[in-house]
């Protein structure tokens, strides 16, 4: 498992035992945060309120002392300036895509970041991103990926789950699923047996 609390800091926790492994302390506090699995290599990647994308090894094992952050050595930190107002970050371990969501309305995919921190241009706008796609009208809660059925669901404040399928990202298909005035769509997960999507709001 893995958490931040909108600090410079996030934890990782073993979700089997529930013991702390190790902690990362980064330059921003942090927005978001999810896991991405590339060939054996397990990698943290989220969003700082700067307006950057991180990635960080995980590999607690490396890790001696508990009551230090990662070391940048093991960490091998690495970050890219993205587009203002982006809020929640996808990962797929199956292609090794990374998309960003934000305020813009907007469904990104983005390199992995391959800058040290110091090299960042702040001077400068953030590169474009690889493509980007219309999503949500007012913002993501949620999201699920299943590697199963090949589908990305997102679960917006407008209440939509929209579905996108890996081989066609461009487009979705939306299922109008709860409320907006209750913040839409609050949770969501796929099924690991039957190809259903299952979704929770605040209207019940």
């Amino acid at each position: 498992m893995i958490g931040a609390k909108g600090d410079k800091e996030f934890w990782v926790i073993n979700s089997q035992t529930l013991d702390f492994e190790c902690y990362y302390s980064l330059p921003s506090p942090v927005k978001d945060v999810t896991w991405l699995m590339l060939a054996s290599n397990l990698m943290a990647v989220g969003i700082l309120e700067n307006t950057c994308l991180f990635s960080v090894h995980v590999a607690p094992g490396d890790v001696e002392n508990k009551r230090k952050p990662v070391p940048d050595e093991i960490g091998n930190p690495n970050f890219k300036r993205i587009d203002p107002g982006s809020e929640v970050v996808i990962c797929d371990s199956n292609t090794g895509d990374i998309y960003v969501i934000g305020n813009d309305k907007l469904f990104k995919k983005y390199e992995l970041p391959n800058e040290a921190y110091g090299q960042l241009k702040w001077r400068t706008p953030p590169k474009d991103p690889i493509d980007e796609y219309f999503d949500h009208s007012i913002g993501v809660n949620t999201w699920d990926i299943s590697d199963e059925q090949n589908y990305i669901a997102t679960g917006g404040k407008d209440g939509i789950i929209k579905l996108r399928n890996r081989s066609r990202i461009s487009a979705s298909d939306d299922i109008k699923a709860h409320a907006i005035h209750t913040e839409g769509v609050t949770a969501l997960c796929f099924s690991k047996f039957r190809a259903v999507v299952y979704s929770a709001g605040g209207d019940g």
